[in-house]
């Protein structure tokens, strides 16, 4: 059953939801959507397929108050790394110079309010306001609300929300009060006619500005930005300094995403090649660190990275979808913001009609194009009808109900400054070093950020142009064990590779450490799926050097047959013959072989889960392009071995981590992350059908060096692990260890991924205190001796980057190069590293912040081989890669839940629920069970 706390998230959710007024939900809708539906719009409200009513209520998330956090203390930073092989690294940090400045906080609030007194206000900006996606018409208001009181000219910063910020208090000219309250008319000749529309459409109401002092801390001091920690609750000095980096690049034509932190230059744009209606657009992200600095004492830095985005091109909506696949366009169009050629009114676009929109008809019997071509004021002849309608389910107060509106194509022009998510391609790839880090400079002085800052200056702060030099130092490469005493080191020259026949002496040939027996091997493919040459050529030279090189890596293989499935239904084809493997008394390990274009990727995991019988999908196109060499069958192999329960090879370090980490090590390793969704991208206040994901990676079984793992799903889009989750999942993980092992662990490490500094303190207080007491309470009940703990944050999810600046400008750092100084967060412990060498462009380190340490880590030399072992140990390469093994394995576990739900979804329409409070929820415990490999045959197996 769900826990307490998700009982109650999830009753709080649903009740918020189901006793909102009619009032409040015609508020929420006009936030998001036309104020109220013009008669025009109103005559259009058809659909060919309307929305089906679910019969599970879908909670909508919403913040849910957490007990209070108390203040924790970092532990000690650990001693320094020793000075090996030292180099001069060129870091993405700039020195800010911070000159005593006091600064006036203000707060903002703008209320619309309608002369129709039966439509209720709408707080636009404020304590329930601030959408961002309003920050330039909430700019224009502030601005003429300025000038009306004489404050025109005044210096100030505003973050286009409910914060604003001068260096002298105002006082208005009419009241000599220090706060403005001002009605302006929707009609008053200083607002824009677009600002105008799509605030109020045909209606006429008022704009009530209110900018008054902030209550609590009304001034504040740039100074004070070097004694505030960013994992704090409240950080204002942060938080202005921040809002004032982006003021003039701003006023310079950026788009400010992400709070601040992410600036582009909307003024140089490029057209993105092979796309239609997309624009490639440069910028930076730019954050504010409080760093060690030069003497150890703080410093305030500011880390900008370079960021290439692609932008939707404003304009007509037919111009967007001229190349996008018909079956790709309802997802491509999802959640999209467009206004007609007659409004500027926002509408969001939530799907296309079945049929084309000559087919639809209004309510009346009259075509629907008829209407379009009247309000329009364009012939019919001017729109395609057999293109879809493009549709908009919104709420229509007169009907008291949601209601769907259909558009034509050609009547919508896309809203500017929407990004591109993954739902819509591949994203930008990444530059080499050189050219990263001359675009750094290039934005960073457009946007006024390595350039004269007046608004900075205003304020007292400065930026140094010039980027902070440091000094790294070099991780000892480990050694890599094969079998009977073979062994190799990686190759940092050649992108940290090593062979897997290793070998270090005549006699010696190597081959996988654990190599398993595999009974059979079945090799599927559909030669329905191809219309030109049939892949069975392809096929039978994989099942040739996979019997050939299995001898080599020391694995033995009974049999690899190869069936054609022969069947025009792909998808059948492969359930039906999952079905039959499932009764078979010695199950093969299927390998399916496909074009990655034919989308049975989930398909084949799904059936892997509830058959329990092993796949591995290859791609014809990809892996099998050419004929099948060694690489590919080593690669093949170990993914084979590993998912058979084997071990490829162990990870040799030095002997100041021994007890962390091989054969004599007793150390129990627990990782875990947290997938919100299988791809899909959630606009805000979206509702959200699929719940989180929670991935675990652990070294459970007898081979301390060796990681399996599993999923949990708790409620949707919620960062924070559940408490009862991990207390329940702690404990099955500690048992399997002591069961897999024999004894207790001596020493437990965990490392977290995917939050940000500001969640430090959530991850501290509340995840590490469930998980700790799970664990104790085990220990207890044993009378066994208590453990040491590590508590590790470990993310790639920053903006540093390292870089070597020779005679031929700039490369990336040497693979295994860490830092811990200068840098480096102030308060607690933090390293930077770079384990790994990128395929392409720069290099992204891994960040590592000490959270806790109970004696475990006495140096920060002890803490990066630690770090080093895992990243060496991924057994499915032979590379060191850029993130310890054991977060691959929880971050490998969270996707394939989140897949797995999505894909069992599609398959069964009637997924358990659970009733709680008189209302209806998926019941995630009980799907949980149904998908999670704890309770299947894969359990000590890593399967994903």
């Amino acid at each position: 059953m769900p826990s307490k706390k998700n009982k109650k998230a999830a009753a709080a959710e649903r009740s918020a939801t189901l006793s909102a007024s009619a009032s409040q939900q015609v508020a929420k809708d006009e936030q998001s959507a036309p104020v109220v539906p013009t008669p025009e719009l109103s005559r259009v409200s058809v659909s060919s397929n309307p929305p089906t009513p679910s019969a599970i209520e879908k909670p909508v998330p919403l913040p849910v108050p957490s007990k209070p956090l108390f203040e924790y203390e970092p532990p000690a930073q650990l001693e320094a790394l020793a000075k090996n092989k030292p180099v001069k690294v060129t870091t993405n940090s700039y020195e800010l110079e911070l000159k005593p400045t006091p600064v006036f906080r203000y707060d903002v609030s703008v209320l619309k309010s309608f002369d129709d007194s039966t439509r209720d206000p709408i707080e636009l900006a404020g304590s329930k306001g601030g959408d961002r996606q309003r920050q330039a018409d909430l700019t224009e208001i502030v601005k003429v609300a300025l000038t009306l009181e004489g404050l025109g000219n005044l210096n100030i910063f505003y973050d286009g929300a409910a914060m604003l910020f001068t260096t002298q208090k105002f006082e208005t000219k009419t009241e000599k009060q220090q706060a403005i309250f001002m009605p302006i008319p929707s009609d008053h000749p200083k607002l824009s006619t677009s600002l105008k529309e799509s605030q109020f459409g045909r209606a006429s109401g008022k704009f009530h500005v209110s900018i008054e002092l902030n209550s609590k801390q009304s001034e504040l001091n740039t100074i004070d930005l070097l004694n505030e920690r960013l994992d704090s609750a409240a950080c204002p000095v942060t938080q202005m300094a921040q809002i004032a980096l982006s003021a003039e690049a701003k006023q310079n034509g950026f788009i400010i995403l992400d709070g601040g932190h992410e600036l582009f230059d909307q003024k140089n744009t490029r057209r993105t090649i092979g796309k239609d209606g997309v624009e490639d657009m440069d910028g930076v992200a730019a954050s504010i660190k409080m760093a060690q600095g030069n003497k150890k004492t703080g410093s305030a830095h500011l880390v900008m990275d370079y960021k290439k985005k692609q932008f939707f091109k404003t304009g007509p909506l037919k111009d967007l979808i001229k190349g996008i696949n018909p079956n790709q366009l309802r997802s491509y169009l999802k959640g999209l913001r467009v206004h007609t050629t007659y409004s500027h009114q926002s509408i969001f676009i939530d799907g296309i009609s079945n049929v084309p929109i000559g087919e639809i008809k209004l309510p009346d019997g009259t075509p629907l194009l008829d209407d379009c071509a009247r309000v329009s004021g364009k012939p019919k002849s001017f729109f395609d009808a057999s293109k879809p309608a493009v549709q908009v389910n919104q709420y229509n107060k007169r009907e008291g109900r949601r209601m769907v509106y259909s558009f034509p194509i050609e009547n919508l022009l896309v809203k500017p400054n929407q990004k591109l998510t993954q739902n819509h391609g591949e994203p930008p790839r990444s530059i080499k070093p050189e050219l990263r880090f001359d675009l750094i400079r290039k934005v960073g002085e457009s946007a006024k950020l390595l350039s004269p800052n007046q608004t900075l200056k205003s304020i007292g702060i400065a930026i140094n142009p010039e980027p902070i030099v440091v000094e790294a130092m070099t991780v000892p490469k480990p050694t890599i064990l094969y079998k009977d005493g073979a062994f190799t080191s990686p190759d940092l020259l050649n992108r940290t590779s090593w062979d897997v026949q290793a070998r270090n002496h005549q006699s010696l040939k190597g081959g996988f450490v654990e190599p398993m027996k595999i009974n059979k091997i079945l090799i599927l493919y559909n030669s329905q799926s191809y219309s030109q040459a049939s892949p069975k050529e392809a096929v039978v030279e994989l099942q040739s050097i996979l019997s050939k090189k299995a001898k080599d890596v020391g694995m033995t293989i009974g049999q690899i047959d190869v069936e054609d499935l022969n069947d025009p239904d792909i998808i059948g084809a492969i359930e039906n013959k999952m079905t039959i493997l499932k009764t078979s008394q010695v199950k093969p390990i299927v390998i399916y072989a496909d074009h990655t274009s034919e989308g049975t990727h989930s398909t084949l995991k799904l059936q892997e889960r509830l058959c329990e019988v092993i796949t591995q999908q290859v791609a014809l196109d990809k892996s099998l392009k050419r004929t099948p060499g060694k690489v590919t069958a080593n690669n093949l192999l170990m993914k084979l071995n590993l998912k058979y329960g084997g071990v490829n090879h162990k990870v040799r370090v030095d002997n100041s981590i021994s007890h962390l980490w091989g054969d004599t090590s007793n150390t129990l390793i627990i990782s875990y992350d947290v997938c919100h969704s299988s791809g899909k991208v959630y606009k805000k206040d979206e509702i959200c059908d699929e719940p989180s994901c929670v991935g675990f990676g652990f070294n459970g079984t007898a081979c301390p060096e060796a990681f399996i793992g599993d999923f949990h799903y708790q409620l949707p889009r919620h960062e924070q692990v559940d408490e009862h989750l991990l207390k329940l999942r702690a404990r099955f993980m500690l048992n399997h260890y002591i069961t897999s092992r024999k004894k207790y662990p001596q020493q437990v490490v965990i490392l977290r991924d995917g939050v940000s500094e500001g969640q430090h303190k959530m991850v501290r207080n509340e995840e590490f205190q469930a998980i700790k007491q799970s664990i104790m309470n085990v220990f207890n009940e044993k009378k066994a001796k208590a453990p040491s703990f590590a508590l590790l944050v470990v993310t790639k999810r920053h903006a540093n980057r390292l870089l070597i600046k020779d005679q031929n400008g700039y490369t990336n750092v040497p693979p295994l190069t860490a830092i811990d100084q200068t840098i480096v967060k102030k308060q607690g412990n933090e390293v930077i590293f770079v384990s790994h060498c990128p395929l392409n462009g720069t290099a992204q380190p891994i960040v590592i912040n000490t959270l806790v340490n109970d004696g475990i880590f006495k140096t920060n030399d002890q803490l990066v081989q630690f770090i080093t072992a895992l990243c060496c140990a991924h057994q499915k390469s032979t590379n060191i890669v850029s993130l310890p093994e054991s977060i691959y394995a929880a971050d490998e576990y969270a996707k394939r839940g989140a897949d797995l739900f999505q894909s069992y979804k599609l398959k069964h329409r009637d997924l358990p629920t659970t009733t709680i409070d008189d209302s209806t929820q998926l019941d995630y415990e009980k799907i949980t069970l149904i998908l999670c490999f704890q309770t299947s045959s894969f359990k000590n197996k890593r399967i994903a």
